[in-house]
């Protein structure tokens, strides 16, 4: 069990590859509470990311593992970084969710450092997420493997 880059459709971000340790319930609990706060859209892409395989179909140019059990792409993770980051109200559900989340032995190393600014752009150069991304998969023991495709679509933002 461990994260992994993977690359669904245009998307590139993390795989959890087999069940993850925190039961489909907790998060789902977590991510209840975080609903509360007015996340909008952001719900329903962190249900298709927690469910992954049952909204997912294979497409011939995506580098995803058959045996994933979530995947979570660049895109959301920083807009969690956002809430993560937010002085006020959510920020400590946001902080909870993610820790549960890519929690590994030094939970502050597993909170997203902001990447986009309050108008949704960059404020971080991409090689801000692939050095948080590496910590994340070392951590839950695997190797930060970039094929070229990978490596190609985390140095666009």
């Amino acid at each position: 069990m461990s994260w992994h880059y993977a690359i669904v459709g245009s998307q590139v971000g993390l795989q959890f590859i087999g069940q993850h340790p925190r039961s489909r319930s907790s998060l789902c609990q977590m991510l209840s509470a975080l609903v509360e706060h007015g996340i909008g859209t952001m719900k329903t892409q962190l249900d298709t990311a927690l469910q992954h395989p049952a909204y997912y179909s294979a497409y011939p140019t995506d580098i995803i593992d058959l045996a994933h059990t979530i995947f979570v792409p660049r895109a959301l993770v920083s807009r969690l970084s956002k809430w993560c980051d937010h002085a006020g109200a959510g920020e400590t559900d946001a902080r909870k969710f993610t820790r549960a989340l890519f929690r590994h032995s030094n939970e502050l190393l597993t909170i997203p450092p902001r990447f986009l600014g309050q108008d949704d752009r960059p404020i971080a150069p991409p090689a801000a997420f692939e050095q948080w991304a590496d910590r994340i998969i070392a951590a839950w023991g695997g190797v930060p493997n970039k094929p070229p495709a990978i490596a190609a679509a985390l140095g666009i933002w």
